[in-house]
């Protein structure tokens, strides 16, 4: 199987989905992350080292990096599939009894306090 058979875009109904999806995840990906940027607004816990003064520029630079998140996500699990990846992969871990709900708690008590 050659790189580029793997990377082909699935084709349905003589559509390219993969490049439907990619410009609607472009939004979406960008709306996703400045969401976290405003949660980093209360949290004030990380920064970005290297971006431009503030103007047009930073602000477009902010909207392409986010923008390319979800898609590359997107992108590399179609390539693990392709690759019959997730379906080799298995895993017998489970949370057992109240394990699950003190887990579920704490990472909610972890998300509501800073």
């Amino acid at each position: 199987m050659s790189f580029h058979s793997i990377l082909t875009p699935i084709h349905l109904h003589g559509t390219d989905l993969f490049c439907f999806w990619t410009g609607f995840l472009l939004f979406w990906s960008s709306v996703f992350w400045f969401l976290f940027e405003c949660w980093n607004l209360r949290l004030g816990n990380w920064y970005f080292v290297g971006v431009p003064p503030e103007g047009p520029w930073s602000h477009l630079e902010a909207y392409l990096d986010f923008a390319t998140v979800l898609p590359g996500m997107f992108l590399v699990y179609r390539l693990l599939c392709r690759l019959r990846i997730p379906s080799s992969v298995g895993t017998n871990f489970v949370l057992k009894g109240r394990t699950h709900e003190i887990c579920l708690a704490i990472g909610l008590l972890m998300l509501v306090l800073p």
